[in-house]
């Protein structure tokens, strides 16, 4: 009887264990696009058939699929993405014009010939639901198709057309598309500015329609053979002709009675894209560019084709683009895996937040940065064709696995290729920690993108999680983090990883408990970060960038004048200058010709920045000296009377209920000590006048309690105080 028992518990449990084990079995779903789409350079739009097959490989039926129409994130001043802009400081969306604005519409889902109901999302106008007709079960395939009409938005974020006549496109997060879901649901979220993306894996078959002349990069191989033989030849850009600006309702700009520029063809041409395994696919057309292109041999013998789409003007700065691709490319294939696709590029076009942005086998860079900045970018962006465009983690969620992975990768590129300088490193580093570590307030390296403040989605998401990383490959050596991290690429490419999983990889890889150092990303303050020794220098500096190792003290001429006074010269000297320090001042010591005194004013404070309610306590002092009588004594000496003030003074600020806000409550108490010196009048009796005599300083005090409230929001700021 106790054997049958025994027999029956283990029996129970190899299906209890084997039942766990299928429920944590990995999966994800899989998506087939075909997509026709045709550019109307005129009206700034887009026309395309959207055809999908949709497979679900989850265990779970599905009844319907949240699909992402971001265009629409564009079209009026309510949306999650305008909010977003507002709060951080940039209008340009905000005031610009209707025909300005973008948007998507005429979509009409079916399954075969059955219409599917469409359901608006709660909060989003950039989500949309769609109800399946039947319940789609796991393991089983469904097809989809749509119509969409696009009106592309002047560039104000990653996406839509700018340029003198308003056709250089940059068409990105253009298409209906389905949100992930994964083993934690669906994953809807509205088009954000801070805060990137979040995809399913697919095969993606696009052909694209328009005039002939305009020189295309996108996502995937180019089928059409005719249009690779002409992109060899593009290393000139066809002659300008004065066109007569048209009139349109979507004109950005007012329409100029000429403008130089390239005249759309008349011809259309058709191109076909084809990629497998990618996580979305965007393409960029301009008539102005120059293409450059250079073949790549991976380890493996293999050979990428990579390009380079240039405007004219920009020539100089991107001569040395593709040498920097190869090295890119061949540096992370070294480090993590080979790159894994055929085609890589990099194209000149700006767009609204400046900088790069990425997408699979292509990358969108701003030009006018500077040859050696531009240059940094693009082995930036290259590099998030392997964190994110392949290791593809949910970038809203979890930035830091994304752009602090990268980060660390371009830090470590610039040791290699730069003799050791981190160029990289030490333009973000003066750029963003010193603002983090003196003003705060600090959040995790682990916080959601829409979460951060701007400040701190680019001082933790990029430099203290590549920080963190350094912090790891320290605590493990160089040769065991690198096998971990080559063995945790390898496992989770073309997959969704998770902190949890990059955490397990690791501990699996070291055989080391690292539950430790994984705890400081959710830590608000870490120190991933050598303090590096300032030296201090002193000058006349008008500049905002210095160096992290430097400390600038700005010393500038100053002319005063008053009429007790005369004129007054002096310096200002001060280190009011971004970053901001802890410790602050600004002294400025006057000489004046007529009184014969030394004058001036200046003031010092220091702040600590705090946790909870106060977010920082700044003691300060404040010293001031005038004269404002003048006279001759007696003795026909000349004298003056006037004041010496001195404030000291304590603030807090009271921390905001959010830290993305900009709202600020203050309490400060101040106490002016203020010492004066007038004139007594005494009667000579040589000459029976009345002359001045100085008098003894007399002092007295004021005490002040004040309290405030403000708010420097773009739009309707204001500020009160109560004394």
């Amino acid at each position: 009887m106790q054997v049958t028992r025994l027999l029956f518990m283990v029996i129970l449990s190899s299906l209890y264990i084997s039942d766990a084990a299928a429920q944590e079995e990995y999966w994800q779903q899989d998506v087939q696009y075909k997509i026709d789409v045709s550019l109307n350079d005129v009206e700034h739009t887009l026309d395309g058939v959207l055809q999908m097959n949709y497979r679900n490989n989850s265990p779970d039926t599905l009844t319907f699929i949240w699909f992402h129409i971001w265009p629409n994130a564009f079209r009026n001043d309510k949306t999650a993405l305008s909010e977003q802009l507002i709060r951080n400081g940039k209008t340009a969306f905000y005031f610009s014009k209707p025909a300005q604005k973008g948007y998507i519409n005429k979509l009409d889902f079916k399954s075969g010939n059955v219409s599917l109901e469409m359901e608006d999302h709660p909060s989003f106008i950039d989500v949309v639901k769609v109800i399946l007709h039947e319940p789609l079960l796991p393991g089983k395939e469904r097809n989809i198709s749509t119509p969409f009409h696009v009106k592309l938005p002047y560039n104000f974020s990653r996406g839509g057309h700018n340029g003198a006549a308003g056709q250089s496109y940059q068409i990105t997060q253009w298409f209906p598309k389905p949100a992930v879901y994964d083993k934690n649901g669906w994953h809807p979220m509205p088009y954000l500015d801070q805060g990137e993306f979040y995809s399913e894996f697919g095969s993606y078959d696009v052909s694209i329609t328009l005039p002939k002349n305009y020189v295309v990069a996108a996502t995937g191989e180019l089928q059409n053979q005719e249009e690779i033989d002409w992109l060899s030849t593009r290393s000139t850009t066809p002659k300008k002709t004065k066109l007569k600006t048209q009139k349109n309702k979507n004109a950005f700009l007012a329409p100029a009675k000429k403008t130089e520029e390239i005249r759309s063809d008349t011809q259309l041409k058709t191109l076909r894209y084809t990629q497998d395994s990618v996580v979305d696919f965007a393409f960029f057309a301009d008539k102005n560019f120059i293409v450059r292109s250079v073949d790549i041999s991976l380890p493996s013998g293999r050979i990428v084709k990579a390009y380079s789409f240039y405007r004219p003007q920009f020539a100089d700065d991107w001569a040395e683009s593709l040498k920097q691709v190869k090295d890119a490319v061949l540096f992370r294939s070294t480090m993590l895996f080979e790159y894994p696709y055929n085609v890589i590029s990099v194209v000149d076009a700006d767009f609204g937040i400046g900088g790069g942005m990425e997408y699979p086998m292509v990358t969108n860079l701003s030009s006018g940065l500077g040859k050696q900045q531009l240059m940094e970018i693009i082995e930036h962006e290259v590099g998030h064709n392997w964190f994110q465009a392949v290791l593809a983690s949910n970038e809203r969620m979890h930035p830091w696995m994304d752009e602090g992975m990268n980060s660390y990768y371009s830090y470590r590129f610039e040791q290699r290729f730069t003799e050791g300088k981190n160029v990289y490193r030490d333009h973000r580093a003066g750029l963003f920690p010193e603002y983090g570590q003196h003003q705060g307030p600090y959040q995790p390296i682990a916080t959601a993108a829409d979460e951060f403040s701007a400040q701190n989605y680019y001082y933790m998401a990029y430099h203290k999680a590549a920080g963190w990383l350094e912090a790891l490959e320290t605590k493990l050596g160089r040769p065991a983090f690198d096998s971990a991290m080559k063995r945790y690429a390898l496992d989770w490419k073309f997959r969704h990883p998770g902190p949890d999983d990059f955490k397990k990889s690791l501990e699996q890889s070291t055989g080391k408990d690292l539950a430790e150092h994984f705890n400081l990303l959710n830590e608000k303050k870490i120190t991933t970060d050598p303090s590096p020794k300032k030296k201090i220098v002193s000058g006349l500096n008008l500049g905002s960038e210095r160096p992290d190792s430097i400390d600038y003290i700005h010393v500038l001429p100053v002319p005063g004048y008053n009429t007790a006074d005369g004129l007054m010269i002096g310096a200002a000297i001060h280190n009011y200058t971004g970053p901001v320090d802890r410790f602050r001042f600004f002294i400025s010591p006057l000489y004046a010709t007529r009184s014969k005194q030394f004058n001036g004013i200046a003031d010092l404070n220091y702040t600590w920045y705090k946790s909870g309610l106060i977010k920082k306590i700044t003691p300060g002092f404040g010293f001031s000296r005038f004269s404002s009588l003048s006279g001759k004594d007696s003795n026909d000496a000349r004298i003056s009377g006037g004041f010496i003030k001195f404030t000291p003074s304590v603030k807090l600020t009271f921390r905001s209920p959010t830290l993305s806000g900009t709202s600020e409550r203050w309490l400060e108490w101040k106490t002016y000590i203020i010492g004066e010196t007038g004139f007594s009048y005494n009667l000579k009796a040589s000459d029976g006048n009345y002359y001045p005599a100085k008098s003894a300083i007399q002092y007295r005090y004021i005490n002040q309690l004040a309290f405030g409230i403000s708010d420097f929001r773009v739009l309707y700021p204001y500020a009160a105080s109560l004394q």
